[in-house]
């Protein structure tokens, strides 16, 4: 039972290796076209038999309530008083109510209004303290409202948005 070095050094192959089918040039060409091809195919398909996306442009008006000064943020962070008033108003100028309203402040922190339809002519108001984004509210003494964006559903199912920017 004992091996020389020399059958030792030498590679064997196991029999599960020696089983297994081998593939031949022939079918390698084959499977390097059907990659070639499947998903270009795969795509063409998608885009001629999928319905076209549809983006709607909301019409709204948005402003900020109780805001602070343009000098507000020119004084040390110690004098800036937070003040949990402040808040975004949005008004759907449209003549459709929205549906699930997404209104993001300077497009990280985020707060949702998916209970009652916004309906045309309306306003509402969102206090800036129910802006999140990771665990963290947003808090005007470290940063202005530089913009606004809105993502409202239509009745007809469709999305929509509305940028607002602030200087």
């Amino acid at each position: 039972m004992t091996q020389t070095a020399t059958e030792m050094l030498e590679p064997r192959e196991s029999s599960f290796r020696m089983a297994a089918p081998k593939l031949s040039a022939r079918m390698l060409l084959f499977l390097l076209a059907a990659m070639c091809v499947i998903p270009p195919t795969t795509i063409a398909m998608l885009w001629s038999t999928l319905p076209p996306i549809k983006e709607n442009q909301l019409l709204a008006d948005v402003s900020l309530e109780n805001a602070p000064a343009t000098d507000f943020y020119l004084k040390k962070f110690d004098d800036r008083k937070y003040d949990p008033l402040v808040s975004v108003v949005l008004k759907n100028n449209s003549d459709q109510p929205w549906t699930n309203i997404i209104i993001r402040v300077n497009r990280l922190f985020s707060a949702y209004d998916h209970e009652d339809p916004l309906l045309p002519g309306q306003a509402r108001s969102y206090l800036v303290s129910q802006f999140g984004a990771r665990g963290a509210s947003y808090d005007m003494r470290y940063n202005p409202i530089l913009d606004v964006l809105i993502h409202a559903r239509l009745p007809d199912g469709s999305r929509a948005t509305f940028v607002k920017k602030f200087q």
